[in-house]
């Protein structure tokens, strides 16, 4: 969620539940405890002040990049030791195989 909230900027507690496929009430007890642990800010809803925009605070972002930095160190580490070097060579083409369709995609 926070990294919907990084990319996509603010949102509503019912938009965030769409997005990830839960029900509202699941999604507002997430909500609860991100806001609790100071990672998503709340503010009123500029258009319609009966809702309320989510946001991911400072701390939420640094919480995302320590966790996506966790993540690249795994992937990176499983690279370097558990794959062959014919693996590595099949890994490098579909690498660049996935980069050219994000390219031509747009993406």
């Amino acid at each position: 969620m926070l990294g919907l909230l990084d990319r996509d900027g603010p949102r509503t507690t019912s938009e965030l539940a769409t997005a990830q496929v839960v029900r509202h009430q699941s999604m507002a007890r997430t909500v609860a405890q991100l806001v609790a642990l100071g990672l998503v800010g709340q503010e009123a809803d500029p258009s319609d002040g009966r809702k309320t925009q989510l946001s991911i605070t400072e701390a939420g972002r640094a919480r995302l990049e320590a966790e996506r930095a966790r993540r690249v160190d795994w992937l990176s580490d499983a690279i370097t030791h558990e794959l062959t070097a014919d693996e590595l060579e099949t890994l490098q083409r579909g690498t660049e195989l996935l980069a050219r369709l994000a390219r031509d995609r747009g993406g």
